[in-house]
């Protein structure tokens, strides 16, 4: 599973979250519906024009999740945050004080909670109408994530690319209606399949300076990842695996860190014996480069060809040297011909 990317302290916290929740089948909710008892929550999206990305409200989708409780609900044996000891220790010892509180009864029982909480809690689903209002009615006073995402279409049928989105939290306290006024749309960066990858220069881990044009003339495998990302360090084994593989003349795998510091990942390339290119980013991702790339979570990886055109992406697992195997065979078969 990823971990969600949105350019601030929210990384760790979504990870966690996202890792243990289970997604519920939500109620539908129409522009139409009937006004009831509870709270109305309306709102207006408007539709940027902005490059080639155009904003079809056809395609829109909105969600609002009525975000559990959990203080209230387990105080006792909820995680302290603010304790000093943890506030004042690193990321990666963060980490393993997280991890010791979720092992113990304590935080197996508040995580057990956690979980339940987030499996039950009130999913709605709507879409706009053909101006860009939408409501929702019979809500409770209490707490909500919204999300609005327009996806993209090929041929009358709906891909997993989202080519405009809007995500915020909010809360309705003793009202009848809660109104989120204009909503702006904003445009993803989202390169496919078949388009130029977006370049950049940047730092390796041990401070040299890096372009991605320095690689042309090779297949290179982007693997945009972390240290203390989970999934990632699963995936270490599959990346490894194609670079001793395939590695040479022809390939080459770039790892871009999203870690804080470079002390992390160059101690895990040396521990790891990662002999591949190492790119730093940074917390955050160097925000232009993960942007480019519409980066929303790690591992995220990329396969470009000799000329820097994207012949595959979202690649996990096995797929990853297949699709090195495949990329290379089909570029030697055409040299034969």
């Amino acid at each position: 599973m990823n971990h969600w990317l949105k350019f601030a302290p929210a990384l760790t916290l979504a990870c966690a979250l996202i890792s243990q929740a289970a997604m519920t089948s939500p109620a539908i909710l129409t522009t139409q519906a009937q006004e009831v008892d509870g709270v109305s929550i309306v709102g207006h999206l408007s539709t940027p024009q902005e490059g080639k990305i155009k904003v079809n409200l056809a395609h829109c989708e909105i969600r609002i999740e009525q975000t559990p409780d959990y203080n209230a609900a387990d105080s006792k044996n909820n995680f302290d945050f603010t304790d000093a000891k943890f506030k004042n220790a690193s990321r990666e010892d963060q980490r393993m004080i997280y991890n010791a509180w979720s092992n113990s009864d304590a935080g197996k029982k508040n995580m057990a909670k956690r979980r339940q909480m987030w499996e039950d809690r009130n999913i709605y689903n709507t879409k706009p109408d053909a101006d860009g209002n939408f409501k929702f009615t019979k809500l409770d006073n209490a707490k909500f994530f919204i999300t609005v995402k327009v996806y993209h279409y090929v041929d009358g049928k709906k891909t997993n690319d989202v080519v405009a989105e809007f995500a915020t939290r909010f809360s309705v306290k003793d009202a009848q209606q809660k109104d989120l006024g204009d909503i702006k749309l904003q445009p993803l960066m989202d390169p496919k399949i078949g388009e130029m990858a977006p370049t950049f220069a940047i730092k390796t881990i041990y401070g040299k300076d890096f372009k991605l044009e320095d690689l042309r003339g090779k297949f290179v495998l982007i693997d945009f990842w972390a240290v203390w990302c989970g999934p990632c360090r699963a995936e270490t084994p599959n990346v490894k695996a194609a670079h001793e593989k395939f590695g040479g003349e022809r390939f080459e795998v770039l790892a871009l860190s999203l870690d804080d510091k470079t002390d992390a990942p160059v101690k895990y390339a040396k521990d790891h014996g990662l002999t591949y290119t190492h790119g730093f980013l940074g917390r955050g991702g160097v925000t232009d480069v993960a942007k480019k790339y519409g980066i929303k979570g790690i591992p995220s990886m990329w396969l470009i060809d000799p000329n820097g055109k994207i012949i595959a992406k979202k690649l996990r697992g096995k797929a990853i040297g297949q699709a090195v195997k495949n990329a290379l065979d089909a570029d030697k078969n055409a040299k034969k011909i």
